[in-house]
């Protein structure tokens, strides 16, 4: 009996820090908190979801024991992909607020997402696939052959790759008919993108014109998705000297 009216209390305990907590929120902090939700309502990109993870971080700094900026915040945090932000702030909700009605869901959410960011690769990891998957096997070595200059990435800085700007023969690449070079890339996602352009001309051509024309360069673009660490798709798109689209994969032996 005492155990049951200690549980009681504690719940109405609760409820009571719930309803005073809500009494002394600023009406700025609210105003932040109506942006936030309109801002997610709004969102359609990255950048809406930021704007929307700004309001309510507003919010959270003018009213830290307001449990309901926390959710939202974890709502804005999740749609943006930022899925361990989204649990730590989901769990502070449930700190705050722990017989919420929602708190069961709110918890299998939360053990949903910290799978999900189990699967998350990390920048490193990105990189790392990225400068190796050319030495993977591969289903379509027509399309895909991993000796092809195309996919010869390699690493620059701890957050960067270079790629392949142009792909000339041998011959080509020093003295006046030189024309090779790299493109540096920041990487951000698990997803690169870039373009190619091999050289399909004599030397002869550009002996005539004393440059390389434009029409001797055929360009492809590609995009690599790093699936998992022993993963990755690509898709070629040509867009000059042909049309048409490759896709293929490289897998990790």
């Amino acid at each position: 009996m005492k155990i049951k009216m200690i549980i009681t209390v504690l719940a109405v305990c609760s409820l009571l820090i719930s309803i005073v907590n809500a009494q002394t929120v600023s009406e700025e902090a609210r105003r932040h908190m109506a942006r936030g939700q309109a801002a997610m309502e709004m969102a359609k990109s990255q950048d809406g979801y930021d704007a929307a993870i700004n309001e309510f971080m507003q919010a959270k700094r003018l009213a830290p024991d307001w449990a309901n900026v926390h959710y939202n915040l974890g709502l804005a945090e999740e749609k943006a992909g930022k899925l361990k932000e989204a649990i730590a702030s989901f769990k502070q909700y449930l700190r705050l607020a722990p017989n919420s009605p929602e708190a069961a869901k709110i918890r299998e959410r939360i053990y949903k997402l910290e799978y999900k960011a189990e699967q998350e690769l990390t920048l490193p990891e990105i990189i790392d696939v990225l400068v190796s998957f050319s030495g993977w096997e591969t289903k379509n070595l027509q399309g895909c052959s991993p000796s092809r200059e195309e996919f010869q990435i390699t690493r620059a800085g701890d957050d960067g790759v270079r790629v392949p700007t142009y792909n000339v023969p041998d011959a080509f690449r020093t003295g006046k008919y030189a024309v090779a070079g790299g493109q540096v890339m920041k990487v951000t996602a698990p997803v690169l993108k870039y373009a190619t352009a091999f050289n399909v001309c004599q030397e002869s051509v550009y002996d005539k014109h004393g440059k390389w024309p434009d029409y001797c360069f055929h360009k492809t673009e590609y995009e690599i998705e790093v699936v998992s660490k022993t993963l990755t798709k690509v898709t070629k798109k040509l867009l000059s000297g042909g049309s048409g689209v490759i896709q293929c994969s490289f897998q990790k032996k």
